[in-house]
């Protein structure tokens, strides 16, 4: 069996990619990002001492190249998995080493052709294969949409993460033009700190909750909030926001409702589908909700449209069957590699480094952005 491990992040980026809930027995997960010890357990050494493929996923830092080092030693080939979100990009410094790490992969894997066509830029030109593949998601369990909605009572999701600031026009909108009598707004803690700095109207109650990242519990818990709406703003000042994908398409389907979208990149791409309806003009969607709210008939088709786009687009199990084709494998053991990876240390004083350097390179982005205009071909 060609084993895959999955060296990244236990997040959207693989249950969305590889479908988290049906790929045990073919691919394994070892959660680098959150890896906070000085060196790796046995569990995961094993892991990785039986891979015939590995996968890194998001960052790319020191924990990454050093266990592609080994990787590169041992001839186990592996190959980088750029998800469709610019902000993680940032993350990455710029080096020679990262540059190698790239340059000796087996592939670079992305879900949309604006990823791919930006890394055909970055990435060096010796890169043997580019493999682009959708979202392949377990979509079996569609969730029961309600027949009818009240404006006596809505429950609102903020579901989406990253920019917090974009919810303030949100939420402000919400609060002065409430769509219903009593509103609920489910939103996750860190924004939640940010609302009740401010007033919050007796009609409106904030339903705070604690992000996960495993993702099947996440959608689990978002089934459990009964969501009526879920409002997903953009950032219209900011091209780079067109990076994300559109998993939001995916929560309504789960929760049984309608999200709301900004109509601004990457949000404004599902005109292309015949779901025009469900773009906004800004970040204010008070007016967009009472008026679906009003119309059950156009609500109720709003959400059979998105269901039947999902049911047609995303699948289940399909890319692990297709980078068994495309991806190459070790084709012998890889003796002595268990006992390197045991004595691979990962300081917190390289940690401490990596973050600062990091702080520093963003900086220097935010400050070409503010002073040129940010030029997507020329900054990684």
């Amino acid at each position: 069996m060609n084993n895959i491990v999955y060296l990244g992040e236990d997040t959207a980026s693989f249950h969305l990619f590889f479908n988290g809930a049906s790929v045990s027995d073919s691919v394994s997960l070892f959660n680098l990002t959150e890896f906070d010890k000085t060196r790796l357990n046995p569990e995961d050494i094993n892991k990785i001492t039986k891979a015939n493929h590995v996968i890194f996923g998001r960052d790319i830092n020191w924990k990454t190249l050093k266990i592609a080092k080994l990787l590169q030693q041992y001839k186990i080939p592996y190959s980088y998995y750029a998800d469709d979100n610019y902000f993680i990009l940032r993350r990455i410094i710029p080096s020679k080493k990262v540059d190698n790490f790239l340059a000796k992969a087996d592939a670079i894997i992305t879900t949309t052709e604006k990823m791919q066509n930006f890394l055909q830029i970055k990435a060096p030109k010796s890169i043997a294969k580019q493999i682009q593949l959708p979202l392949d998601v377990d979509i079996s369990n569609k969730h029961i949409f309600k027949k009818t909605i009240s404006n006596k009572s809505l429950n609102i999701g903020f579901l989406g993460t990253g920019k917090n600031k974009l919810y303030k026009d949100v939420f402000e909108d919400l609060a002065n033009n409430s769509p219903s009598e009593s509103l609920n707004i489910f939103v996750q803690s860190s924004l939640s700190k940010i609302i009740k700095k401010h007033s919050i109207p007796r009609n409106i109650s904030i339903i705070e909750f604690s992000f996960t990242k495993n993702y099947t519990e996440f959608i689990a818990m978002a089934k459990g909030f009964e969501l009526d709406f879920i409002l997903q703003p953009a950032d219209i000042n900011d091209d780079n926001y067109r990076f994300k994908n559109l998993n939001s398409l995916l929560l309504p389907y789960h929760c049984g409702c309608l999200t709301l979208f900004c109509d601004n990149p990457p949000y404004s791409d599902i005109k292309n589908f015949g779901m025009e309806k469900l773009l906004n003009p800004n970040n204010k969607f008070s007016e967009k909700v009472k008026r679906l709210t009003a119309n059950n008939e156009e609500r109720i088709s709003l959400i059979k449209a998105l269901s039947e786009y999902v049911e047609d687009n995303f699948s289940t199990n399909n890319n692990i069957k297709e980078l068994k084709h495309r991806l190459s494998f070790k084709t012998s053991d890889s003796k002595d590699l268990s006992a390197k990876l045991g004595k691979l240390k990962f300081s917190k004083t390289e940690k401490r480094l990596q973050k600062l350097g990091r702080s520093l390179y963003r900086r220097s982005i935010d400050v070409k952005q503010l002073i040129f205009g940010f030029n997507n071909s020329d900054n990684r």
